[in-house]
């Protein structure tokens, strides 16, 4: 009797997994809360991945917060294990979207995707989306769920105190420039990515200075990889730099002058600066003639 109560109970269990239980679910990748306390507690509260023994290699999230008074003030990616945001993270109506590549995945317990600022006095509830999902890195990009228990914390009105402790610029990087009729029209666009392991980057600047003429000035302007270049000839140095949430830079230059390049500038500046001489005599030679 015992025996055929129990494998009729262990039947009915396979047919609800089998009819109940999406497929997917069972490699669910899980989301995790934390909010680190010491001595001096700030309202920064880490997200981490718990891949469930599968190598993920994308990721979308949706986070929902609710409080009566905190705020969400921003985040920060240091020593993230995201190295390219498709969308980086941003608040709407009270939710959090995000969505970030890890080139070659990722298979652990405990990778930190992005840190979150609060600003407030009461409790925040923090709890994960339906919408959430993780990508495998099985070649074909097979999405699973992604899961997360609910977590509240009481947050307090100071969240700057990470950023005051990083003083190291961000990693070093390259940029390289590529052309794809896909990618802005097919213009001439230069492609970057680093990371800050501390603050996190806020923000990156390219600037693009003409290589020949008497004056060589250009101005930074904020930049998003891909960043189509403004001289499609490439007749121009290229710069780039990455600004971490402490302000610490870190420059590259894309595409110095070279020897010869760097000869024919200074000749076009000897020769500038020689008809200016010359333009300058004149005028004081009329001057002269007319006292």
């Amino acid at each position: 009797m015992f025996k055929e109560h129990f494998y009729s109970m262990k039947a009915a269990g396979i047919i609800f997994l089998m009819f109940f239980v999406p497929v997917g679910s069972v490699f669910a990748a899980q989301i995790s809360f934390s909010f680190p306390a010491g001595d001096e507690q700030r309202a920064d509260v880490e997200v981490r991945l718990d891949t469930m023994g599968e190598r993920i290699n994308a990721i979308r999230g949706e986070i929902q917060y609710s409080s009566r008074d905190a705020e969400f003030v921003g985040w920060h990616d240091g020593n993230s294990i995201v190295n390219l945001w498709i969308r980086k993270p941003y608040a709407e109506e009270n939710r959090i979207f995000f969505e970030g590549v890890i080139p070659g995945g990722f298979e652990g317990s405990n990778g930190l995707l992005l840190t979150l600022q609060f600003r407030g006095t009461e409790d925040i509830a923090l709890s994960l989306s339906g919408n959430s999902q993780t990508f495998l890195n099985d070649g074909e990009g097979t999405s699973t769920n992604l899961s997360a228990l609910p977590f509240r914390f009481t947050a307090q009105e100071k969240v700057d105190g990470i950023l005051e402790k990083d003083t190291d610029p961000p990693e070093a990087f390259v940029a390289y420039i590529t052309q794809d009729s896909n990618i802005f029209e097919g213009r001439k666009v230069l492609i970057f990515s680093t990371q800050d392991k501390k603050s996190g980057i806020a923000h990156y600047e390219v600037r693009e200075t003409p290589e020949t003429g008497i004056w060589r000035f250009a101005f930074w302007h904020k930049a998003e990889s891909p960043y189509p270049l403004r001289d499609q000839a490439l007749r121009s140095i290229i710069e780039v730099q990455a600004i971490d949430h402490a302000g610490n830079r870190r420059k590259i230059i894309v595409r110095p002058l070279s020897g010869e390049e760097e000869a024919g500038f200074v000749y076009s500046a000897i020769a500038g600066a020689t008809i200016f001489v010359i333009f300058i005599f004149v005028v004081w030679f009329r001057l002269k003639r007319h006292s």
